[in-house]
């Protein structure tokens, strides 16, 4: 098979873009991928072309778009906390009470700066919670990371703290006492 210049064009195209798209966002690569995986050895010089034409033009919005100032990665893994070894499958309300501390575990994925944290009153009680964080020592709460303040639990609706406290990669624990006796919205455990 005799390869003309631009195919070979083409072929360089394809492999830089290709590459360029991939920072850009998996969804287009899984389409690009899948096309190129779809074609007989026969079609592959037309759809070399083809897919050049296509690439040129995703050229211009891949090098757009990587040009911006996103505050956050572009990745597939968006996932900036879980809780681990729980299976949550809905929220349900639990009246806490008074002077009670409650702690959530939480996994924290990769190194992520929080700018909030927050509650959601289900059932409105006059009081406050105070709303911190600790670090995980042996499975347990350890040292306090941040106090973050106080929401009123007065009003029924999210309540949130605006802060700025960066958590680097692993286990952590959130922690709520209130001063009455709200009900909050919580994670419910599944049983699949």
């Amino acid at each position: 098979m005799r390869i003309g210049r631009s195919i070979t064009t083409a072929i360089a195209v394809h492999a830089a873009l290709k590459q360029a798209v991939h920072s850009v966002g998996e969804a287009f690569l899984a389409k690009t991928s899948q096309s190129d995986q779809s074609i007989s050895d026969a079609e592959i010089p037309d759809a070399i072309a083809r897919d050049a034409e296509v690439y040129s033009r995703a050229e211009v919005v891949a090098i757009a778009a990587l040009s911006k100032d996103y505050p956050k990665k572009l990745k597939p893994d968006v996932v900036r906390w879980v809780v681990p070894g729980w299976y949550s499958n809905a929220y349900y309300s639990v009246a806490v009470t008074p002077g009670r501390i409650y702690y959530t575990p939480i996994f924290v994925v990769e190194t992520t700066t929080y700018i909030r944290i927050a509650i959601d009153v289900d059932t409105e009680v006059a009081g406050s919670a105070d709303l911190r964080i600790f670090a995980w020592e042996n499975g347990l709460p350890g040292a306090l990371i941040l106090s973050a303040g106080t929401v009123d639990t007065t009003e029924d609706g999210k309540k949130e703290i605006t802060i700025a406290q960066e958590l680097t990669r692993g286990y952590y624990f959130l922690a709520i006492r209130c001063s009455a006796n709200p009900t909050l919205d919580a994670m419910k455990g599944g049983s699949d």
